[in-house]
């Protein structure tokens, strides 16, 4: 639950980190 909520905050501030959380498999779904 947290990864995703850290990627949907990600996609909203487009930062960089969101690259590195990009490469997870359990993340790509949600981005």
């Amino acid at each position: 639950v947290v990864l995703i909520h850290i990627a949907f905050a990600c996609l909203i501030m487009r930062c960089m980190v969101c690259a590195d959380l990009a490469n997870v498999p359990e993340i790509r779904p949600v981005m």
